[in-house]
């Protein structure tokens, strides 16, 4: 007996849209558009603000090229190499969600309450999210796009309330 399960990939946020390429350089930086989108979905899973910082700047500083500090909450190779075993940041796209348990402040209890809203696609900078493959007990996915005047009740709403195929376009959204 085979058992399995899918998960759309359209229906997360990538952790890899924290960083984008630097058009001049070439270099993995920080994509402050991710950035935001992290923290407003990190804050609608009642992460408080200290928290916040703590999760979203290690894991930029994990994928981006460089060795500076994005934040002080965040951390670099001196940070990891202090550690037994030691060993560097990653320095690039992460590949599989596990390797968050590797970076500063990822427990396993964090990555497995994290785990069903991100996903660790191959694209950097890249933080859309098909609105119509959100699972209705998914709504901080569609929450995190809009500020904080937008309830996760509002957000429950309009994914209950879906056209039964879909919204057609982002005008029928609005």
């Amino acid at each position: 007996q085979i058992e399995g399960s899918l998960k759309d990939l359209n229906a997360c946020f990538n952790v890899n849209s924290l960083i984008r390429k630097d058009e001049i350089s070439g270099d993995s930086i920080i994509n402050q558009g991710g950035v935001d989108h992290y923290k407003r979905l990190l804050k609608v899973l009642s992460f408080n603000d200290f928290e916040i910082g703590g999760l979203v700047y290690p894991l930029v500083d994990w994928l981006d090229s460089d060795v500076f500090y994005s934040d002080s909450l965040g951390a670099e190779d001196d940070y990891y190499i202090r550690k037994d075993p030691s060993y560097r940041t990653g320095n690039q796209p992460i590949s599989v969600l596990l390797e968050l348990n590797s970076i500063k402040n990822y427990s396993m209890e964090v990555v497995k309450n994290l785990s069903p809203y991100l996903c660790s696609l191959p694209l950097i900078g890249n933080t859309s999210v098909n609105i119509n493959a959100i699972p209705e007990d998914k709504p901080a996915l569609l929450a995190m796009f809009f500020g904080e005047n937008f309830s996760l009740t509002s957000a429950k709403n309009i994914l209950r309330d879906r056209p039964e195929g879909g919204f057609l376009d982002i005008a029928e959204f609005w």
